[in-house]
Order: C-alpha cells, then structure tokens, then sequence
C-alpha cells in the first residue's frame, strides 16, 4: 500500500467514524429539541392553570368586596337606627 492510499484508507476511516459522530449529536440535538417542545407545553398548561386560578381568586374577590360592602351598609343604617332609638330614648325619659 502506498503513502496515498495509505492516506485515503485513513481518510475515509476518519469520514466514516465522523458520520457516526454527526449520527449520535444529530439523535442528541433531536432529543434535546423534542425536550423543548415537551416543556414549552408544560409551561403552557402552567401558565393556562395559574391563569384561570387568578381568574376565579378576583372573581371570588369581587363578590366578596360586593358582599362586604352591602354589610358595611347594613352596620350603618343599623348604627344609625340605634342611635335615633337612644335619642328617642333619652328624650322620652
């Protein structure tokens, strides 16, 4: 065997062992690419979940502020009331 092809034998043994090399990174890259799209769809299905969570938690908390404010009325006309009742009171005795 000659220097050349000596050189060419070695050439494509190198070839050959780099396409296996690009095979396996090619496979990892692959793999590494279908783990994004894995957890941009969790990330989805978390942000979806923590969105309609906020959603109910200020549904819940604007019925709750309607209802406190409708018994904050209540307590005034009833503070009021006791307050005419006492002066009734006081006046009657």
């Amino acid at each position: 065997m000659t220097d050349t092809e000596l050189i060419l034998s070695k050439i494509d043994e190198l070839r050959t062992e780099l396409k296996g090399d690009i095979a396996v990174l090619d496979t990892k890259i692959e793999a590494v690419q279908l783990g994004i799209v894995k957890l941009n769809d969790k990330l989805e299905f978390i942000e979806y979940g923590l969105q309609k969570e906020i959603e109910s938690t200020y549904d819940l908390a604007t019925e709750n502020a309607e209802k406190i404010g409708i018994l904050m009325a209540d307590r005034e006309k009833a503070r009021k009331r006791r307050a005419k009742l006492r002066l009734i009171s006081d006046y009657r005795r």
